[in-house]
Order: C-alpha cells, then structure tokens, then sequence
C-alpha cells in the first residue's frame, strides 16, 4: 500500500477512524423534496430532472413516511419484481423515469422503492455541514424513525454498515 492509499483511507474516515459502507443499489439516483407537510412532494433525477408524475407509488410513500414540514432527502429509487421482491435491472426500471403514459399499469408491474441515503436539509436547518452521522440520525427521524415497510411504493433508509478502525485491511 503506498501513501496514496493511506491517504485516500484517511480522508474519508470518521472521527473514530470507521467508514460507513453503503449498499449499491442498480436504480436511479433521487432527490426528493417535500414541503408543507407533505401536501406538496416533488421527486427529481441527478440531473434535476422533475419525475413527480412518473412515480405515483414513490409520492405516496413519502406522504405517508415522511414526518417533517418540510426536508430534501437524497437517494436510489430501484424497481422490483411485484413477484419475487427480487430488483429488477435498471434497463428495465428505467422505462418508469420519463414515463407519461398508463403510468398507474407500469407502478403496479414495476414497483419501486426510494433507498435515502442522506438528508440534506430538515425543517428549514440546512445540513450540509452536519457530520454524516448526524445527517443519518436525522433521516430516520424525518422517516418515521427509520421503520421498514414490506409493501410495494416505499422509502426507507439506504442499508449501511460502519466499520471501524482496525476492523478492515
């Protein structure tokens, strides 16, 4: 391992040494923003595409997870087979991005789910500063604690793991 390495270890370490590791999910990166209490939700692409009228399930979930005034929250939106609960490849859940017609028949074939991985502002208190830590601890309160739904149209918290230092080579 050359200095480089070391480096790169160290600038990405928390205060305790550890990284956390997130789950790659095979989806579309989203950004979704919620004002008013939910009453207005509004889901956008890396690219700050709006895709609000593709994902009707997705809008659905926030309203009915999302406990905040008003937040933006980063995450993975992944498709899934109704079937198995087995993601789908992205090829084919991509077809739910820019989608205008019989919206509603391709939710219900292809359902997704929102991993968030990050909440970049809660009430009004922006949080890009906060450690991560904090970001996360706020993302599963903004999420009703942070519970799982076992229904198709869901958000829930991005799956991670913290590994601390000298637990990793």
């Amino acid at each position: 391992a050359g200095p480089g390495r070391e480096a790169r270890r160290r600038s990405v370490a928390g205060p305790d040494g550890g990284v956390v590791l997130e789950h790659k999910y095979d989806g579309a990166r989203i950004q979704i923003h919620v004002r008013d209490g939910g009453d207005e939700v509004r889901l956008f692409t890396r690219r700050l595409v709006e895709v609000t009228d593709a994902f009707p399930d997705l809008v659905a979930a926030v309203r009915r997870r999302v406990d905040a005034e008003c937040c933006l929250l980063d995450g993975e939106a992944v498709g899934y087979d109704p079937e198995t609960g087995a993601p789908v490849p992205f090829q084919e859940f991509s077809r739910r991005i820019r989608r205008e017609h019989d919206v509603a028949a391709l939710a219900r074939e292809v359902p997704a789910t929102v991993h968030a991985f990050d909440c970049l502002s809660l009430d009004g208190e922006t949080l890009l500063d906060a450690s991560l830590d904090e970001r996360r601890a706020r993302l599963a309160a903004a999420l009703d604690g942070g519970r799982v739904e076992d229904a198709p149209g869901r958000i829930e918290p991005a799956t991670a793991r913290r590994l601390t230092a000298g637990s990793y080579t």
